[in-house]
């Protein structure tokens, strides 16, 4: 599934995440819960099962933990201007599809563990 840049950030592509959606809500693997946030209605995305993580290494699995527990308690702004500091984010025009992996762009500089890092992923891939 891609990822497009709207005003507040990158969000799935709505042709796709939309249609996945109905299917999933079809197959009763997800439901649509409704709850007031800040005196407004928000509509949610609520799983009915758990997750199957299996497709998943460990590795990838503490990283969505990490990612998950870094955004507790983020509100919506914060995480919108967050996604407006990122390099991907910067390079594509409004409604546009962003590159596969565009998120590993950075204007950072790496380090030796980033570097490392890379090799791992890049060692894991040319095994497949």
């Amino acid at each position: 599934m891609g990822y497009i840049r709207q005003v507040n950030g990158p969000t799935p592509n709505p042709g796709e995440f939309l249609a996945l959606k109905r299917e999933m809500m079809a197959n009763h693997e997800l439901r649509e819960e409704e709850t007031e946030f800040f005196g407004r209605l928000q509509k949610r995305c609520v799983p009915i099962h758990h997750p199957n993580l299996t497709c998943f290494t460990p590795d990838e699995v503490a990283l969505m933990d990490t990612i998950i527990d870094n955004f507790v308690g983020v509100t919506a702004k914060n995480a919108s201007d967050l996604s407006h500091q990122e390099l991907s984010w910067k390079l594509a025009r409004n409604m546009e599809e962003l590159p596969p992996y565009a998120f590993l762009l950075s204007e950072a500089t790496l380090n030796n563990e980033d570097i490392a890092w890379g090799k791992k992923i890049i060692a894991s891939y040319s095994r497949t």
